[in-house]
């Protein structure tokens, strides 16, 4: 997870050097969120946010990231942290071992697992049952492992694809302990911008690929030096929050 929150330019030395630095800047809420002791929750100007939770004197802190144009989603809570989100959109062709899938009218839709600091306030759910609930959400891929093509060779022929593994493998097994918000995703870079996180002094890069549902924000590191046209491929982690914190900026 430390890739995880330099990818963001999030990183500190440990969690304690974390939880104090935010908690001089959070807004705090005690004892307002189910199921849990102690919430901090502070929102950069630059679109990331931090949520740190404490339950039984350990603290879980988890990374999500503010768009321009939240996407309309059907999720529910898998665990206390992860949500299933699914979106619905355009016609497209599938792909082996792909998140998207056809619907009965032809269209597609996006099935994916998401680390989510606002998983508690959605309902239960399994494959088999249990009530999803359409939201307004943030999504986002958060690059763990993402090579870039070359600068200069604007890519036409990727398509757009994601896949998610766990997630597939939750619908045959029901077994949530094994899903993870990891996935794998191909596309084209379409606007870059580079950001500055005040909490850090720290850069990242904010991004957007083109998918049948929209633009997908995609966060790179400071040393990506990404270009629009690359072509993108490799292992992030999705990222999905609902609108319970309240915007700060």
């Amino acid at each position: 997870m430390d890739k995880l929150f330099r990818t963001l330019a999030l990183d500190f030395p440990d969690l304690e050097d974390l939880v104090d630095e935010v908690h001089d800047s959070a807004q705090v809420a005690l004892g307002d969120v189910p199921a849990f002791e102690a919430v901090l929750s502070y929102q950069d100007p630059s679109g990331p946010r931090l949520s740190i939770f404490s339950f039984d004197t350990e603290w879980t802190a988890l990374p999500s990231l503010r768009t321009a144009h939240p996407t309309e989603v059907s999720a529910y809570r898998i665990t206390p942290y992860i949500a299933l989100v699914e979106i619905s959109g355009a016609g497209r062709r599938e792909t082996d071992d792909s998140a998207l899938e056809s619907t009965d009218s032809g269209d597609q839709s996006l099935r994916f697992s998401a680390l989510s600091d606002s998983a508690f306030a959605l309902p239960a759910g399994n494959p088999a049952g249990g009530e999803h609930r359409a939201e307004s959400m943030d999504i986002a891929a958060i690059a763990l492992d993402v090579t870039l093509g070359e600068p200069g060779n604007e890519d036409t022929d990727t398509e757009f694809s994601l896949r998610a593994p766990s997630t597939e493998e939750f619908y045959r097994s029901y077994k949530p302990r094994w899903v993870t918000p990891h996935a794998h995703i191909e596309g084209v870079i379409n606007s870059v911008e580079q950001r500055h996180v005040e909490l850090t002094d720290q850069d990242f890069y904010f991004c957007t690929v083109q998918t049948p549902f929209g633009d997908l924000a995609l966060a790179l590191p400071a040393d990506a030096e990404p270009h629009v046209g690359q072509a993108c491929s490799g292992e992030v982690i999705m990222v999905a929050s609902t609108h319970h914190w309240p915007p700060r900026y």
